[in-house]
């Protein structure tokens, strides 16, 4: 019996900020192609497991587009920083929880400080818990967490809250994403004690 064939692409694809790299998620890879001749330049080997995410860095001024940084997330429970134009692999943050999907919502709103040096970066990641009581049923262990970038850590037992469906969080991050812009408090987001529900 025949069957159609499945797609090798774990993740939506991403453009470098001069959009001449696109960079796709090939299950435990970061495949990075020319949209000039749409030949595979080079590849980011490193994550163990599905890599779930690839975010590019945004430049923070027009000099900067040349530069070629993003940050994945993976299964494999680790979010990884690279330099995509080398490839050079730069920082390794170990959650130790698989990630099914992550956010960076305040790339370009992260001021700086009066010493001159810029604030934590922070994420939102899609996780889950293993460690939770087997009482729950493994969808409802899943959690939206915030995890320290600057820090290469989670903060603290903040959990944002408890998700009830498998599919990605997109429609959560982006009204994240309008919510932080807007400098407005998420009015769904649970307390550390009582975690909001979310059935996407």
């Amino acid at each position: 019996m025949m069957r159609g064939g499945r797609s090798l692409v774990s993740s939506p694809p991403a453009f470098s900020n001069d959009a001449k790299k696109l960079l796709v998620c090939t299950s435990n890879t970061i495949s990075v192609f020319s949209t000039v001749t749409g030949l595979q330049i080079t590849s980011l080997e490193g994550h163990t497991a599905l890599v779930t995410s690839v975010i590019v860095v945004p430049p923070s001024n027009p000099a900067a587009k040349v530069l070629c940084y993003c940050w994945t997330a993976s299964l494999d429970g680790t979010i990884r920083y690279w330099d995509f134009s080398l490839p050079e692999l730069m920082k390794t943050i170990d959650i130790r929880m698989p990630i099914f999907s992550m956010a960076i919502p305040s790339f370009l709103d992260v001021p700086a400080e009066e010493n001159g040096k810029r604030q934590d970066l922070f994420a939102y990641v899609s996780i889950e818990d293993a460690k939770e009581t087997q009482e729950k049923t493994k969808a409802s262990r899943r959690q939206i967490r915030k995890c320290n970038l600057s820090k290469s850590r989670l903060v603290g037992r903040l959990i944002l809250g408890e998700v009830l469906s498998k599919r990605f969080l997109l429609s959560f991050f982006i009204s994240v994403w309008i919510s932080l812009n807007a400098k407005h408090v998420l009015p769904y987001l649970g307390t550390r004690n009582k975690p909001a529900n979310f059935d996407l």
